[in-house]
Order: C-alpha cells, then structure tokens, then sequence
C-alpha cells in the first residue's frame, strides 16, 4: 500500500518523495535516513512553526543551566501497586507471569573429541580475547589483563580435556562477545561442556580442577553476557566452579598468585549473586530454588551452601568476604531472630569491623576521578556500601542516624569525582540514596557515562532499580522496611538482575 504523504525527511527538505515502501528512494539516493511514515509529534519550541510556541524564561534558563538534559521520573501504575504492596502489612500472593524450567546443560550425550590446532579463525578469536572479551570479565581487586594472564596460559598449557574445556570456553565467550549468539559461539560453547565431560571421566589432578573451575566461570560469564531473560544458566555454573573450589580443598592457605586470582574471581561473582539471590522473592523462577537452596528460602536442604572460599588474604577479597558476612546475616524487623541478642552482637560486630581504623582496606584519602580497577575509591565505596546496608536494615539497632548520613555523604563526595564506575552493587546500594535532584542527576550521569563507555546488562539493571526505588521513596517519606523494598524492586524484574 502506497502511503498517503511523503516521508518526513523529504516533508522537512520540502522536496517530492516517492513514497516507496519501507523506506523512500530519493532519501536513499541522496544517502539521507529517511524518517518513514508515521506520525509526528511537535512539541513547543520545536522547529515546526505551525506548533511551536514561545519558550518560556525558564525554559531558556535550563537550556543553560546544569538541567539541560533533563530526565524524568515518572510514577506508573506498578509503581502505585508497589506501594501498596509495601505499605500494608499482610500476606499477599506473589504477583507475575511463570516461566518453565530451563534445559539445563547436564548428562550431555558422551561424543568423541580431539585436540587440535589452533585455525585461523580460532586464532582470531583467541586474540580477539586477549585484547577486548576479556576486559569485559568483571573482576574486583586486580585489572582484567591479570585474568586473561591466568587463562590463556591454562588454555594452552597442554591437550588434555581440562585445558581444552578453557580454551573452548574462552573462545565461545570470545565469539559472543564479537558477533553476538551466533552459531559460532553456541557450536563453542557446547564443545566445551563435551569436554568438561570427557575431563570428569579421567582421574582429575590439581590443574584439572582449576581448569574445570577457570572453564566453568567463563561460561558463566558468557550466560551473563547472552542475557537470556528466562535462563538461570550462569547459575549453574557458578555453584559448579564453587563446588570444585571446595570439595577440591583449592582454597587451602598459602595457594600461588594465579590461583589466588582465580579464586578471587570467582568470590566476586559468588558475593554478588548472594545479593541478587537474597532479595530475589518470585517462587514461580528457577532462580527462587537458588535462593532457596543457599538457605535464604528455610524449604529444602542447602546445595550451593553460604561457604566462603578461604585463603584469601589480600584486602579487596577480605572486603568482599565481610560484604558476603553481611548479606548472609541481616534480615527483616519482622523476624523473630532480629531482636535476638546474638543478632544484636552479629550486627554490632560486623559494623565494628568495617568502621575499624586497622582494616586494611580502609582507605584515608581516596582520590576523586580515578577509574582503574580495584582503586583506592572502588574499595571505600564497596566498604561504604557495606555500612549503608548494614545501617539501613539494622537501622532501630545500631541507633545513630547522624554516622549513616555521614556515611551517605562520604560517598557521594567520591561518586562527585567519578566519571564512570563498573560495579553496580555500589551503585544501587548508594544511588537509591539519593533524595535531592542534583544527587539523582549525578548518579544518572555515572550510569549513562558507564553504559556508553562498556554497555554491560548489570550497569542497566541498576539504572532501572534506582528510578524504581526512587519513586518509591517520593511515595512514601520513610526508611521502613528497607530490606523488603530492595526486594520488591529486585523481584519486579523478569528475571533474576545480575549485579556483577
């Protein structure tokens, strides 16, 4: 069907379209985008004379002030449902759609497998790794570069089943990265479970077990990245890396710095989903059972138990296990546990700890504007995150409200000097803080800043958690039930948000 007027292009160029279908002729010969067909809205102060209208003084006073890109906070009906939800007390039934259970990537078919050379696009890939996948591995404490220095060496180290597991794991996570889920990048992945498989079968020594654990967290990491809405893969094979981690005693005292750093890789991920998995109330998800099965959910005996991996002595990972601490141990004024004395001292000494002048990670004078990974500000905000938390939810206990908004305050100061940051549990820990516009504006500004420099999914679950608890705070002027509204924001989401 032929449109009725020309497309809005050759309209604002004032020149005779064509009307071809989808797109003009005459914007694509005068290489132009041509806008389509549809319906145009004008706005006042647009270019369109016959609906533009004088701007206003104070539109000419944004234009020139620090609101010139304003962005909206807009209230919807589930936000007015969510406060409702919140505000009342009383059982309610869990609002959403179900999902099935996943295909999970078990008992795969025993197939035949040989190791082989590297081709030229393998070669490709494996360098493509090396100088732009791996920078996207989240890491805390040590760049990304010392991670790929970890993994290539055990990819390459010789042809057994475990060393071609990592090779085709990273090779798979290199491909999806580059060309998105592809083919290519699923024909990897799936040759790297076969040989994961193959290496189970074998008597397996201490580099077969870090290489089942270095193979399955760069699955998990490219499950991350696929981003599938209904697939709780990444799951899976975290709790498996942590698994070996364990049974495998690779956490003994006194390991090499390799290994340590796979460890510690491994410990960012496993705190973070705790976090995710804490707040995470949708019993209609494969995630719930997660959730429930760590021991969050008292339903069914735990699997991936709240374990911590031992051994790690440097400062980030010592923050991350007492950041872990945390998560585990606070819980709900409803509980009858959280008036409970030991409750009281658990709480007390966690806060003793990270408020401690001879932690080794506090930090005296952190630098603004610094963005290299595990820096002095990445580990304050991380320990600030830690006392906000903490605070928050064992607020009518630790009784002094002026030291939390200090707190708040100190962390605003170090988010004012920062261009981008890549850790999102800070971020929405922190952003859902902010009560003026100024400090809503700012943490936007990190976030956007943050998504053009590395688009990362976790960076847009926060983007959309702080916008959900803020209104929801304009909802409602008070800090009760802290721990619940950080779950109800979490458990909105379609699937279980990833903050890694």
């Amino acid at each position: 069907m032929t449109p009725a007027r020309g497309c809005g292009t050759c309209r604002d160029r004032r020149v005779l379209c064509d009307r071809a279908v989808p797109v003009c002729q005459r914007c694509v010969q005068s290489r132009r985008t041509c806008s389509g067909y549809g319906v145009r809205l004008s706005w006042p102060g647009s270019k369109r004379r016959t609906r533009s209208k004088p701007e206003s003084a104070l539109a000419h006073a944004r234009a020139s002030g620090p609101f010139y890109k304003v962005d909206w906070l807009n209230t919807s009906f589930a936000d007015i449902e969510m406060y409702y939800d919140t505000a009342y007390t009383g059982p309610k039934p869990m609002r959403g759609g179900s999902w099935g259970r996943p295909n999970l990537p078990l008992g795969l078919p025993a197939t035949s497998w040989m190791p082989f050379k590297l081709d030229d696009e393998q070669k490709r890939l494996c360098d493509y790794f090396e100088t732009a996948a791996s920078r996207s591995l989240p890491t805390f404490g040590y760049d990304s570069k010392a991670m790929c220095s970890v993994i290539l060496p055990m990819a390459m180290s010789d042809h057994s089943a475990s060393s071609t597991a990592v090779l085709l794991s990273l090779l798979a996570l290199a491909a999806l990265h580059r060309d998105g889920p592809q083919h290519q990048a699923a024909r990897l992945k799936l040759g790297a479970l076969r040989a994961l498989e193959a290496s189970v079968l074998e008597d397996s020594s201490t580099k077969d077990l870090l290489g089942h654990v270095a193979a399955g967290m760069l699955l998990c990491s490219y499950e991350i990245q696929k981003s599938t809405k209904t697939s709780a893969h990444w799951l899976w094979y975290l709790c498996g890396a942590m698994t070996i981690i364990k049974s495998g005693h690779l956490d003994r005292p006194n390991q090499d710095g390799n290994i340590t750093l796979l460890l510690g890789w491994t410990q960012y991920y496993v705190t973070m989903a705790r976090f995710s998995l804490r707040h995470w109330m949708r019993s209609d998800t494969m995630e719930f059972a997660f959730a429930r099965d760590v021991g969050y959910h008292d339903v069914m005996p735990p699997v991936c138990t709240r374990s911590s991996i031992e051994g790690l002595n440097d400062a980030p990972h010592k923050l991350l296990d007492l950041l872990g601490r945390v998560i585990d141990t606070v819980v709900e004024d409803t509980k009858p546990h959280y008036h409970s004395k030991d409750y009281r001292q658990g709480v007390e000494g966690l806060e003793s700890t990270l408020t401690s002048a001879d932690s080794p990670w506090r930090v005296s004078q952190p630098s603004p504007g610094s963005t290299s990974t595990g820096d002095a500000n990445s580990m304050e905000l991380f320990r600030l995150t830690g006392l906000v938390y903490l605070g928050r939810a064992a607020e009518s206990i630790l009784r002094h409200p002026t030291q939390l908004d200090n707190w708040i305050s100190q962390a605003f100061n170090i988010l004012a000097g920062l261009e981008v940051f890549r850790y999102p549990l800070p971020l929405l820990i922190l952003g859902c803080e902010a009560r003026t516009d100024e400090q809503r504006m700012m943490v936007l500004g990190i976030i956007d800043r943050t998504l053009e420099n590395a688009p990362t999914v976790s960076i847009t679950y926060v983007k959309s958690m702080v916008r959900f608890l803020w209104v929801h705070d304009d909802l409602i002027d008070d800090n009760r039930g802290y721990l619940s509204k950080l779950s109800a924001a979490i458990s909105s989401s379609q699937a279980l948000p990833i903050f890694i």
